[in-house]
């Protein structure tokens, strides 16, 4: 597996760890924050982009099952993505504190969200062929590979610890 020795070219990476695992936290409770007040207002943001005294009754009526059907797969999506933006949060303040600690084994929640995360880009980026989700998803690789390195490094740091820690020399 390809490793870093530095994040960023200029960061260490129990720096870079921290940065990301601060970003990545402050933005899941934005996300969460923001989506929670889009589900509370749902009907409200639905009624005003939408003119019901435009149309007959029979397209009332099929007005209203479709977006009734509409509001239930919405409300669903948005759900599922609420409690993913939870986990992102979850685990990355657990990179923060791994980071800091030096506890690898709270790295490793981060490591396989984001892992999932830029698999979930890459495949959006094939199938959609758009160069910005392209991008983003080489750059969340990248990030990706630092935090390994460093989750790599304080493995090994421990390691070393333990031997010696036990009386063999």
């Amino acid at each position: 597996m390809v490793t870093v020795g530095k994040c960023c070219v200029c960061l260490r990476l129990s720096t870079g760890g921290i940065i990301l695992g601060s970003f990545g936290a402050f933005s899941s409770l934005l996300l969460v924050i923001m989506i929670g007040a889009f589900l509370l207002n749902y009907d409200n943001y639905v009624l005003e982009s939408y003119d019901k005294g435009a149309h007959g009754d029979q397209d009332s009526s099929k007005l209203a099952k479709f977006l009734d059907t509409y509001k239930n797969v919405v409300m669903t999506i948005m759900s599922i993505y609420v409690v993913l933006q939870c986990f992102s949060f979850i685990s990355s303040v657990s990179l923060v504190c791994g980071t800091i600690h030096k506890r690898p084994k709270l790295v490793i929640a981060w490591l396989v969200s984001q892992a999932l995360l830029t698999i979930f880009w890459i495949l959006g980026s094939v199938l959609t062929n758009d160069i910005y989700m392209t991008f983003y998803s080489l750059i969340c690789g990248y990030f990706w590979i630092c935090i390994y390195s460093m989750y790599k490094s304080m493995v090994i740091r421990l390691s070393d610890c333990s031997y010696y820690d036990t009386g063999i020399v």
